[in-house]
C-alpha cells in the first residue's frame, strides 16, 4: 500500500469512480499494524483528474529529460565514444526524449511546445540522436522531417539525418524530396545546401541502388533554374563527388 501504488490505481479510475469503499479500514486487516503511522490522505476523484489534466499539459510543452549536465556528460561521452554499458541509458534517454518532442506535432500548437521554444536544446538532442547511430532513430528522424516546419531545426534534422546515413527504406532521402516540395524553403541555402551533404552522405553508405532511385533525383532539382546560383554550383559539386566514387 505504497503511496505510488495508491496514486496508480488512482490513475485508471473514471472521474466519478468511488473511492470510499476502497478506503474503508475494514477493507483489509494489514491496515491494524500502521494505524500509529499517519497514513496519506487519499487522493479524491476530482484531485486525480486534475493530476491527469496537469500530466498532459506537460506532455503538450513537452518534457525534458536532460538537465545542462547530463547533456553536456552524454555528448562528450558520445563523441569520444567509450560510453560500453551506458549505452542502453543513453538509449532510451533520447528515445523517450524523441517521443516528448514527436508528440508536440498531435496538439494544436506545435510552435508552443518546449522543443520550439528552446532551439538550442533541441538541436543537441538530434544531434546526439545520429552520434549514438541507433538503426531504430532512423523512423524518428523520418517522422520529424515530414513535420517540422521551423526551417532551423529542420535543417538541423536533415544534416543529423545524412551524418547517421543508415536509410534501408529511402524513407529519409522521400523525406528530403518532400521538403523541397515546400516553396517557401527554396531561398533557404543552408538548408538546401544541408540536403546536398546528406543525400550524398546516406548514397555513399547506402550504395548505388539509393543514388538512382532518389539521390540522383534529388540533386537534379537542386541544379533547376528555380533555385540560386549557390545551391545550383553546390549540387553540381556534389555530383562530381558522386563521380569520383565510381559508383
Amino acid at each position: 500500500m505504497n503511496d505510488w501504488v495508491l496514486r496508480a490505481y488512482h490513475t485508471m479510475q473514471a472521474k466519478h469512480a468511488a473511492y470510499k469503499d476502497f478506503w474503508d479500514e475494514s477493507y483489509s486487516s494489514d491496515l491494524e499494524e500502521y494505524k500509529e503511522e499517519e497514513l496519506p490522505t487519499p487522493d479524491t476523484p476530482d484531485d486525480a483528474v486534475k493530476q491527469q489534466e496537469l500530466a498532459q499539459a506537460d506532455r503538450d510543452l513537452g518534457i525534458r529529460m536532460f538537465s545542462d549536465n547530463k547533456l553536456d556528460e552524454t555528448e562528450k561521452s558520445l563523441k569520444r565514444g567509450d560510453y560500453g554499458k551506458l549505452e542502453a541509458e543513453y538509449q532510451r534517454g533520447i528515445k523517450s526524449e524523441l517521443k516528448s518532442y514527436e508528440a508536440t506535432f498531435y496538439t494544436k500548437n506545435p510552435s508552443q511546445s518546449f522543443f520550439a521554444k528552446n532551439p538550442a536544446y533541441t538541436q543537441r538532442l538530434i544531434k546526439m540522436t545520429a552520434q549514438i547511430g541507433c538503426a531504430e532513430f532512423t523512423k524518428d528522424f523520418v517522422f520529424l522531417l515530414r513535420n517540422e516546419k521551423d526551417p532551423q531545426l529542420l535543417s538541423a534534422l536533415v544534416y543529423s539525418s545524412g551524418s547517421q546515413a543508415r536509410d534501408p527504406d529511402g524513407d529519409v532521402l522521400t523525406s528530403y524530396q518532400i521538403i523541397l516540395r515546400n516553396p517557401a524553403l527554396k531561398s533557404n541555402e543552408a538548408l538546401l545546401m544541408n540536403i546536398c551533404d546528406a543525400t550524398y552522405e546516406i548514397c555513399r553508405y547506402m550504395g548505388r541502388p539509393a543514388l538512382n532511385k532518389h539521390g540522383k533525383e534529388i540533386l537534379s532539382q537542386l541544379y533547376s533554374t528555380m533555385y540560386d546560383k549557390a545551391v545550383r554550383d553546390y549540387a553540381r559539386k556534389t555530383f562530381e563527388k558522386f563521380a569520383s566514387l565510381n559508383m
